[in-house]
Order: structure tokens, then sequence, then C-alpha cells
């Protein structure tokens, strides 16, 4: 969701699980390149219990 003032906007996300290894630090407003397609993470990545990977929440741009 996207607000705007008093709107909202729905957003299609993906879900993207990142290891912490490949990736130390990931933080909201990076971007993420998989083959030809670009995304934007939105929202502050979530780490596991072990502390291995990171979930985060993308929109292609």
């Amino acid at each position: 969701m996207a607000e705007f003032g008093e709107s909202r906007a729905a957003l299609p996300t993906v879900g993207i699980d990142i290891r912490r290894s490949l990736s130390a630090t990931i933080t909201e407003g990076d971007l993420i390149v998989i083959g030809a397609e670009t995304y934007r993470i939105i929202g502050e990545p979530l780490g596991d219990a072990l502390g291995l990977v990171s979930a985060c929440e993308a929109v292609k741009l």
C-alpha cells in the first residue's frame, strides 16, 4: 500500500529472500537486479531467527 495524502494505492509486490552472506546491508530503497528485471526494496527487510537470510518486499520498476 502506498499512501498519498488521504489516498491509498495498492502496489503489486514480490517477496525476495537474500542470503546475508551475499549482501550484508540491505535497506529500504535499495535496488535489486534479477536477470533483466529491476526491483526496489520497500520497507525494512526482516531477518530470520538464525540471521542468515533477509526477507524483503519489493516492487518491480
